[in-house]
């Protein structure tokens, strides 16, 4: 079983499952867990070989199917019958699969910094990344890749924290992971019907500068009218770090209006952006 903890809220039948990024761990949300538990019961895990999932004897071999179903064996052992899925980067991928597979166990998605919908050159990307780990030192593949994916002088953040995390991998992990992201993105088109039909709401948050994963998003948004999109100024592929508060606030908002009327927390419109018409604002609305 895949290593995973809980922060119990004796006030809420609520549950919100986290799921991190390649090269990270359930630390990836310390800027999220104690806000949300305010509101929330939150369960969190660490994806195969991260984490205190790395020492353990997995079956799951790094592909998002049997990701998702040693996910909804923890959440049956728990006796959690519905969750909302917050998810960063690779975890968007074990998300969209999770609700591919039991969407009758989704409340709501939401996709932080989504690796949807790629492009066959940022494919291309992805496979020089794999040969580069398996004949370069993993330190320099990784730092690298992250430099590739979090160029900006204001992404250092998220660039530290993913380098750290990352070598505390072995190559062989990162490498299958990575191969994992084309497989998922085979299934997109399935997830998509899956979640239409059974309109479960969804909203994807991607940083303006997420240069690398940005027009797979951006095309989904246009296409797809229960994907709600927002982009949020000078912020790159970790929003989740990089812009926590903002991160928080949209995603809590979104969260709540599935619920009877909550005041909703203030969210600033000066950083969020909206390439389709380049106004200031996407509103934060399931359909």
């Amino acid at each position: 079983m895949l290593y995973y903890e809980k922060i119990p809220n004796p006030n809420s039948s609520e549950w919100v499952l986290f799921i991190h990024g390649l090269g990270g761990s359930m630390k990836t949300w310390k800027y999220q867990t104690e806000k949300f538990s305010r509101d929330y019961n939150i369960i969190m895990v660490d994806l195969d070989g991260h984490g205190k999932s790395s020492n353990k004897k997995l079956r799951s071999r790094y592909k998002p199917t049997s990701t998702v179903r040693a996910i909804r064996k923890i959440l049956m052992h728990e006796k959690i019958e519905k969750v909302h899925i917050v998810s960063l980067s690779l975890g968007t991928l074990i998300a969209m699969e999770f609700a591919r597979l039991y969407p009758d166990m989704v409340e709501s998605l939401v996709l932080g910094g989504g690796i949807l919908n790629l492009t066959i050159s940022r494919q291309f990307i992805l496979k020089i990344a794999e040969f580069a780990t398996k004949h370069f030192p993993t330190g320099l593949s990784y730092k690298s890749f992250a430099h590739i994916i979090m160029p900006g002088k204001h992404h250092e953040k998220s660039r530290e924290i993913f380098i750290r995390e990352a070598e505390k991998l072995n190559g062989n992990m990162f490498n299958k992971w990575v191969s994992s992201i084309g497989l998922a993105n085979k299934r997109l088109r399935a997830s998509i019907k899956s979640i239409k039909k059974k309109r479960i709401p969804i909203l994807m948050i991607s940083g303006k500068e997420d240069y690398m994963f940005l027009n797979g998003i951006k095309e989904i948004g246009r296409k797809v009218k229960n994907f709600n999109v927002t982009l949020l100024r000078n912020c790159g592929h970790v929003v989740s770090i990089e812009k926590a508060d903002l991160f928080n606030n949209l995603t809590l908002r979104f969260l709540k209006q599935n619920r009877k009327y909550i005041p909703l927390p203030p969210v600033s419109r000066t950083d969020i952006h909206n390439s389709f018409d380049d106004t200031d604002h996407i509103p934060v609305k399931a359909e």
